[in-house]
């Protein structure tokens, strides 16, 4: 499977940016020196932190450091009250328990009072497929670190948002082959109340994607997330009923950007938005790499571009784009 999205590259490969800053990965194995401009201005770089342990390929040390150790030398290391930006690989061989993962992020997470940015997990295809990535309830992490303002998790399986608060927090974006209903649902009973962005990678059903409208019915009623304005729901097998949901809810008024990509969405789907005058508001619809016809994409172009929204209706890269940054925005979503 090949992940990308707005920010990241593929997952066939770790990232070389995250948050707006290079990333930047702290050593393990053999106990060997952080680079030293990251090290002195810990702020200036997003920190990858990932774990090899002795027996992995990646480390033909032989030192007997214990993922412990590791997270403790980083800590003593690195100025946790400069760093602003982790992304977590994978911290144990098989990348399966993501409770005891979030667990030694916890037991750190006071160390970095100022972490605005976190990337949980980073798993590329060389360790797991993301349909087997078994996530956990991260609501705990994020309770942990009042100062977050972006938070992206990768996988679906098992994922929870139980109880989550949060004061800060202004992005989520859940990357997902198999998004699970409850998941969504409880992010209608989240108090978020500075999020504008919501981007859910919503799957596909013959992966054990179970997401439908309902589970997001309270978060397209305008009743919680009271700063939302920022929607993307990608990788949708029924983008057409997504569409219409949208496009009827009392959130659509409130609706800046709206971004229905990578999916299964056709021309009905697409009348659904052309009838939605709750929709006249869009500085920016995103439906690139669709099943959208010629003659309805015109329409859509035409519309909304003569009410003042940037409209992205295509299927491959221009010759004005950079087919690096193209593929860095869109996924194709099959493993």
């Amino acid at each position: 499977m090949r992940w990308k999205g707005e920010g990241h590259v593929g997952y066939y490969e770790y990232m070389p940016r995250f948050a707006d800053l290079p990333v930047v990965e702290f050593p393990s194995g053999p106990v060997g020196a952080a680079p030293a401009a990251a090290v002195a201005d810990p702020g200036s770089v997003a920190w990858r932190l990932r774990y090899h342990a002795p027996f992995h390929p990646g480390n033909g040390s032989g030192e007997d450091e214990d993922v412990e150790a590791y997270l403790e030398r980083f800590v003593a290391t690195v100025d946790g009250r400069r760093v602003t930006a982790i992304t977590a690989a994978p911290l144990d061989y098989d990348g399966t328990d993501m409770a005891g993962q979030r667990d030694l992020l916890l037991a750190h997470a006071s160390a970095w009072p100022r972490l605005r940015a976190l990337f949980f997990t980073e798993f590329t295809v060389g360790d797991s497929e993301l349909s087997w990535i078994g996530q956990t309830d991260v609501a705990p992490l994020l309770h942990a670190l009042p100062a977050l303002e972006e938070f992206t998790v990768r996988g679906g399986l098992g994922l929870r948002f139980a109880d989550l608060e949060h004061a800060a927090l202004r992005r989520l974006t859940v990357q997902s082959i198999n998004l699970p209903g409850q998941a969504v649902r409880d992010l209608g009973t989240a108090d978020l109340p500075a999020l504008e962005h919501l981007e859910l990678f919503l799957g596909d059903s013959a992966y054990g994607a179970d997401t439908d409208v309902v589970d997001l019915s309270r978060v397209l009623s305008g009743a919680v997330l009271p700063r939302l304005d920022s929607l993307a729901l990608r990788g949708a097998e029924r983008a057409d009923a997504w569409a219409r949901a949208v496009a009827g809810s009392p959130l659509a008024e409130r609706l800046r950007v709206l971004e229905l990509s990578q999916s299964v969405l056709t021309d009905a789907g697409a009348e659904a938005l052309l009838r939605a005058p709750a929709l006249h508001g869009l500085r920016r619809l995103n439906l690139c790499l669709n099943r959208i016809s010629a003659d309805t994409a015109e329409r859509l172009r035409a519309e909304f571009t003569a009410r003042g929204t940037e409209v992205d209706l295509r299927d491959e890269p221009g010759e004005e784009d950079d087919q690096a940054e193209w593929d860095a925005r869109y996924p194709e979503i099959v493993e």
